[in-house]
């Protein structure tokens, strides 16, 4: 049967016209209805415009910006986009610490907030004032230090053929971030949240006068409201300014517990109002967006060494309405490895997992959930410890192994100097080595010092740490790192006495070291 010829259809050049003159306006009216306006007031502590400031518009993950615009004389701003889901408006300030705003975009929708900011917490002291700027590519490893003078002021004189320079200052921020200085006549942004002074050189040369104070320091906290309180948006930052609070929250009252002089293994954090508030907030949420941050949040609350215990199933819905690919793992993607750890099953969340690594469109929390969760990896409890020979820091002669091991329940710790968690730990690792060395425990530490005289000064002026020792060379850049899968510190792996590992990470740190240790050990005498 033969086929009929098609005939190609002849549109008549007007109604071709109607049609493409349709196509744009359809286009183009689709395109404005997808805008969402996001705008406002960004101020400074004193709710007064600042010097200069900025709005930019970040993906969550962290990558560069989508949009910036710079805060009018008055302290407004406006911004366009078509972008919809979680996003961060990061707000930027001459003198005062950048906040970043998670925003939830619903197209074709007007966000109006209002954001003041929060000042540098400036240092008591100022020992060491110092200088970075073009003329230095902006190095802290070559900083010219500046001169105090008699008045309290301080003053740097530096040579330029340039009619400008720019610069920094080191050394009167806690926080140790090079900020602008007092001396400005005019500002640039930094790219990563603070700012640089620009002052006009004379006779190729540039004085730089810093006067502490001028310096406005207050403890007011940044604050953000929304003209609609009760949008989606603004209720999703209240959610997540509480998750930051609950941290702050944390943060006071480990300093307070370490100002006291107290052992640090014996500091526990009481978070049962805040599972009871954010267990009220889950029963009566139905959006899916804000459920997916509360769970979130809910996960947060299980990070650290002094987290809490979560509840199973709720960690069970986490991981059930929080997608694989949801950009909320951006924001701490090591709440992964709270949920799997939580879960009771984590291998029930193994195909949970590889879609992570196979599909999320963030790098970095791919990269580090396949570091930290894959269920292929070979350092998990369940399965045995590899091979190993590790030479004695106190006697060349001497080994360890997994064969003269066996028969002792041990815990591979592997630390550094350098790593204050680690340091942290000491207190707790000698507690525990002395109350259970006779109960068949062991301890083997694995120092990544840059060398090894660095380790054995430390043993000899802070912690004997009198169980066997050993010195990696290479550090977390080691064939032992790469086999025990160690990509940060510290990373405590217990073992059995037939070489099976029992846990590791969170739960062989602080006081859940001693906790594992005992259920083990009451474990094997039924």
């Amino acid at each position: 049967m033969s086929r009929i010829p098609i005939q190609p259809l002849v549109i008549p050049k007007t109604i071709r016209q109607f049609f493409i003159v349709f196509t744009i306006l359809f286009v183009a009216t689709n395109f404005v209805q997808s805008q969402t306006t996001i705008r406002g007031t960004l101020l400074g502590v004193d709710s007064n415009p600042l010097p200069r400031a900025h709005v930019h518009l970040l993906p969550v993950d962290g990558a560069k910006p989508l949009a910036s615009v710079q805060v009018s004389k008055t302290g407004s701003f406006t911004l366009q986009t078509s972008l919809k889901g979680l996003v961060f408006l990061d707000c930027t300030g001459v003198g005062h610490q950048r906040r970043r705003v998670p925003l939830y975009i619903e197209p074709s929708k007007t966000i109006e907030l209002s954001v003041s900011l929060e000042t540098y917490h400036y240092l008591d002291t100022m020992d060491s004032v110092k200088v970075i700027g073009d003329f230095n590519n902006f190095s802290e490893k070559n900083a010219r230090p500046m001169v105090k003078l008699g008045d309290g002021t301080y003053a740097l004189d530096i040579e330029t053929t340039a009619n400008a320079l720019v610069y920094q200052l080191i050394g009167i921020t806690r926080s140790g971030n090079s900020v602008n200085g007092t001396q400005s006549d005019d500002y640039v942004y930094d790219g990563g949240g603070d700012y640089q002074s620009v002052v006009t050189a004379k006779n190729g040369k540039a004085r730089i006068i810093f006067n502490s104070k001028l310096l406005i320091s207050r403890e007011t906290l940044s604050q953000v409201r929304f003209q609609q309180n009760e949008s989606l948006t603004a209720q999703y930052v209240k959610v997540y300014s509480d998750m930051l609070s609950r941290r702050d929250s944390l943060s006071v009252g480990l300093r307070s517990y370490r100002k006291s002089g107290k052992p640090l293994y014996a500091f526990n954090y009481d978070w049962s109002k805040e599972l009871s508030v954010i267990a009220k907030q889950l029963e009566r949420e139905r959006n899916s967006a804000l459920r997916q941050l509360l769970l979130f949040s809910y996960l947060d609350i299980g990070y650290g060494a002094y987290g809490a215990d979560l509840e199973p199933s709720v960690v069970q819905n986490a991981l059930k309405e929080i997608p694989p690919t949801s950009y909320l793992w951006s924001l701490e993607p090591d709440l992964v490895g709270v949920a799997l750890r939580n879960s009771t099953q984590p291998l029930r969340y193994s195909t949970y997992v590889q879609k992570i690594i196979q599909s999320h469109p963030d790098q970095k929390v791919r990269k580090n959930v396949l570091s930290t969760s894959d269920p292929s990896r070979r350092i998990v409890p369940g399965k045995k410890i590899p091979e190993f020979s590790f030479v004695s820091l106190d006697d060349s002669t001497a080994q360890c192994s997994p064969k003269q091991l066996r028969g002792k329940v041990f815990l591979i710790d592997f630390w550094a100097t350098w790593c204050a968690p680690c340091l942290d730990e000491m207190d707790n690792l000698h507690r525990v080595y002395n109350n259970y060395k006779d109960k068949g425990f062991e301890i083997v530490s694995l120092s990544f010092d840059k060398t090894k005289e660095t380790t054995q000064k430390f043993r000899k002026d802070k912690w004997k740490m009198p169980w066997f020792n050993s010195y990696v060379k290479e550090g977390l850049g080691s064939s032992t790192a790469k086999e025990f899968e160690i990509s940060g510190l510290p990373k405590p792996i217990l073992v059995d006495r037939n070489g099976v590992i029992i846990a590791m990470g969170i739960d062989v740190r602080g006081s859940r070291l001693e906790k594992t240790l005992q259920r083990v050990i009451n474990k094997e005498k039924r």
